[in-house]
């Protein structure tokens, strides 16, 4: 289940990437020096945290006992995206809500499946 969110998850950011076109940080500012190379796509959504999320969404449902410390992570990961000036704050928020929803469709269709 987890492959399968990360995946659709791709699907879903590299579609809102190409429709939207925001430039990533370090295009808007070539000054910023940055430990971490950027990414030659988009900035918006984030697709780090997207995935985080889906992945943590999936599990939460298979160990609820789990969830918090699991979707803590995934704002976590999707936060350090951000912090590290790859992102703006917007595309993993956004990645955040996308990863979540995916998570939960995949969650649910494999249920309803038996």
């Amino acid at each position: 289940m987890v492959g399968i969110a990360i995946y659709d998850r791709l699907i879903a950011v590299r579609d809102a990437r190409y429709h939207y076109w925001v430039a990533r940080p370090v295009t808007m500012d070539p000054e910023l020096h940055l430990y971490i190379p950027t990414p030659p796509y988009p900035s918006y959504p984030g697709g780090f945290g997207a995935a985080s999320c889906a992945a943590a969404t999936v599990l939460a449902d298979c160990f609820p006992d789990e969830a918090v410390a699991l979707l803590s992570a995934a704002v976590e990961a999707a936060a350090q995206r951000g912090w590290a000036g790859i992102h703006y704050v917007l595309d993993d928020d956004v990645a955040l809500l996308m990863g979540g929803q995916v998570g939960r469709m995949t969650a649910g269709m494999v249920r309803a499946l038996g």
